[in-house]
């Protein structure tokens, strides 16, 4: 908890940050002023399905702010060489890790959900002539926390990962770049319905696109093929079937892969070692 604070606190006391969220707030809400679109014809503007097809893209942005605050956190003290006092105090290594994680996720979920929560409020400016449906907060929580929450958790478990693995801001930078472009591959070649256009797809490529989309798009849409209009403009997505396999899997995945890097994790700097040839 001191660590999480102190990282928090690190951040917040600095004129500049403040300066960044008032600027992502305001790119928020410029970029829903002027999406001013529904998916299907007789689509309600403010349906919970649209809501959560933008929630679950706009989670994408946590890409970028989960692999900058991974950059800067993750080697901190690594950086500044203060790893062997660090690590000297009273605190053991997995305390460190899981609190130094939940910093990073703290930050990069906090800017992906102002960025999604400034979009949709941008939104409201331009629903002048749209079929709307009546206000309600869970069409707006479910979503957060099934695709905003749980996709950020994802990019910063391997964001850090990478960062404490190779000790290198550089491969984390890298990583995050990495996940985009193979994530926007994956569902190119995959027969994806976010990439595919609407175009007839078998029932085995949708399954497999929804069982093995680390966002959970593919799986969304797979979940929501088969509902009418009027379900679409009304009912919040079930939190079952492949949709809840897929979120599942990726929330394992990223546990896994963490638990194995705070088992690898050493303290010290990896250099290389140099032979003098004589």
């Amino acid at each position: 908890k001191t660590i999480i604070l102190f990282d928090l606190k690190s951040y917040c006391n600095k004129w500049s940050f403040l300066l960044l969220i008032t600027i992502l707030i305001a790119f928020g809400i410029f970029g829903g002023s002027n999406a001013s679109f529904t998916l299907s014809e007789n689509l309600a503007y403010n349906s919970p399905y649209q809501i959560a097809f933008i929630t679950a893209f706009l989670s994408l942005s946590s890409l970028f702010f989960a692999t900058i605050f991974s950059a800067q956190l993750a080697l901190k003290e690594i950086d500044y060489n203060l790893n062997l006092i660090y690590f000297s105090l009273p605190i053991s290594k997995k305390q460190f890790l899981w609190s130094r994680l939940f910093s990073i996720l703290i930050l990069s979920f906090g800017f992906t959900f102002l960025f999604t929560i400034s979009f949709f409020i941008g939104r409201e400016f331009s629903s002048n002539g749209m079929k709307i449906v009546n206000f309600n907060f869970f069409f707006y929580l479910n979503p957060i926390l099934i695709f905003t929450l749980i996709n950020t958790f994802f990019v910063v478990s391997i964001t850090t990962s990478v960062g404490w693995f190779t000790k290198n801001k550089l491969y984390t930078y890298v990583s995050g770049l990495l996940i985009y472009v193979l994530y926007m591959m994956s569902l190119l070649f995959s027969s994806s319905p976010f990439m595919a256009n609407n175009l007839p797809q078998s029932k085995q490529a949708q399954v497999i696109s929804a069982i093995s989309d680390p966002f959970g798009l593919s799986a969304y849409f797979y979940e929501t093929t088969n509902l009418s209009i009027n379900q679409r403009n009304s009912e919040i997505v079930s939190f079952n079937g492949i949709l809840f396999a897929n979120r599942l899997g990726v929330i394992l995945l990223s546990v896994l892969l963490l638990i194995i890097v705070f088992k690898r994790f050493s303290t010290s700097k990896k250099v290389k070692s140099i032979e003098n040839k004589k």
